[in-house]
């Protein structure tokens, strides 16, 4: 009995043996088919991948637009050298063809190209021209297209050439013409805006002319053939930069009654257009003004508040809208990038707060303000000490902080040297005035307080 359960039992461990060598076997062949497959699968996988398209190009074309036209690239034919869809895309989008800076080295066929391909979009254009002949050829691609132009740029250092240029525009109308500026002139033609009236800018709503002489603050004055007429010759500007001007004061609001903001590049121009000798103007000019800004003022320049004072006073009395009388200073440092305080600014803004509150809504254009002192320990109690140039000034400072109207203008942590012997950056606050003349109360924990003022 025991030996045949012995046998039975050996019997069966040897078909378990078999059975067992025909599954690891079937085993192996599974795993070998399934490296294939997954094998198979890899490669299937990364020619999908391949065939896909990149996902830029998965984007629909007006997406695509969209994004070209914020691209920094100065020409839409460098971009079209990317790939074939790019090139349609580019090549067939008026609209990324309507910006065309005419330099030096823009060649002919580059600007007729760009002509070409904005097809009847409006034209926003910015010259520079550097010689004659050269001018004389982009002149004649782009006067065939002037009822398109939207903008238009001139940079000029030539008067000749200016003159010319201007010559050979003057019988072109500009009806889609609304903002032009003629920047950087020495030595005005005599007529030099005359092709730019109304009669042939009807829509023109922007004009910036600026002239400046060569060793001086003065400005080279604009011809008084612009302002001196019998009818306005601007009636659409609503924003005017003005850097200099010849002829009467009243001559300038009418020859751009409908001006909304104006910008007056120097305190030069503030005290011709205020002053009493040169024929003042009065509280009936410029009914829709909103805004005045007077830049690169300093402690120097400031003879323009009487005949600025006696005008805003004459405003209130007819019961207009208070002005919004807007004040940049003069600083050096300002052409190659560097920000200084002041020291004189504090004086400045005192001087200009005791003269203009309550006859206008007083704003300060990025004013580096000096004497400003930061103590305390960080993350625990930092406090600044700044002078008082104004009262309630404290509490703007405070309520600015609060309200985080603050910006950094040091660009990174890293220091710009400004004083010769230690290191400062610069922290503009914006505080507006109230319209109301009435001091505002203080609902700021932040209290003005004695000299040497702490925030």
């Amino acid at each position: 009995m025991y030996s045949d359960s012995v046998q039975y039992t050996a019997s069966e461990l040897a078909e378990t043996r078999v059975e067992l060598a025909r599954l690891e076997k079937q085993e192996q062949e599974l795993v070998q088919k399934l490296c294939h497959v997954r094998a198979a699968i890899q490669v299937q996988r990364t020619k999908l991948a391949m065939e896909l398209p990149a996902p830029i190009d998965r984007l629909p074309n007006e997406l695509l637009m969209q994004i070209f036209k914020l691209s920094v690239h100065e020409s839409g034919l460098e971009l079209a050298g990317v790939s074939r869809r790019w090139r349609n895309v580019i090549l067939h989008c008026p609209g990324l063809w309507t910006t065309i800076m005419v330099e030096e080295r823009m060649s002919l066929p580059k600007l007729k190209t760009h002509v070409a391909r904005s097809s009847e979009s409006l034209l926003d254009i910015e010259i520079q021209p550097r010689k004659e002949p050269s001018l004389n050829t982009v002149l004649d691609v782009l006067i065939p297209c002037a009822h398109r132009w939207r903008s238009l740029v001139i940079h000029c250092f030539n008067g000749d050439l200016l003159k010319n240029m201007l010559t050979t525009m003057k019988c072109t109308t500009y009806p889609s013409l609304t903002h032009l500026s003629i920047r950087s002139v020495r030595n005005y033609p005599p007529s030099m805006a005359s092709q730019f009236y109304s009669g042939s800018c009807p829509r023109l709503e922007h004009l910036e002319l600026e002239g400046c002489g060569d060793r001086s603050f003065v400005f080279v004055q604009i011809n008084r053939d612009i302002f001196e007429t019998s009818i306005p010759k601007f009636p659409n500007v609503a924003h005017l930069v003005l850097k200099g001007f010849e002829g009467p004061s009243a001559a300038v609001p009418f020859a751009f009654p409908a001006a909304r903001h104006i910008d007056l590049s120097h305190p030069s121009v503030a005290r011709s257009l205020f002053s009493l000798r040169n024929g003042s103007i009065t509280a009936i000019h410029w009914p829709h003004l909103e805004s005045l800004t007077i830049r690169d003022v300093g402690i120097w320049s400031l003879d323009f508040l009487d005949g600025l004072i006696r005008w805003l006073r004459a405003r209130r009395k007819m019961d207009t809208p208070m002005l919004l009388v807007r004040f940049a200073f003069s600083n050096p440092g300002l052409d190659e990038g560097m920000v200084t305080a002041l020291p004189e600014a504090g004086s400045i803004v005192t001087i200009l707060y005791e003269a203009l509150y309550g006859l206008c809504r007083l704003g300060w254009v990025d004013v580096p303000l000096a004497g400003i002192v930061l103590s305390g320990t960080l993350n625990e109690s930092l406090r600044l000490e700044m002078p008082n140039v104004y009262p309630n000034f404290i509490d703007d400072i405070g309520a600015a902080i609060i309200q985080r109207r603050i910006r950094s203008s040091a660009g990174s942590s890293r220091p710009k040297r400004v004083y010769k012997d230690d290191y400062h950056s610069v922290v503009t606050i914006g505080f507006p005035r109230p319209a109301s003349t009435t001091p505002k109360s203080t609902m700021n924990p932040i209290a003005a307080r004695p000299p040497g003022n702490t925030v």
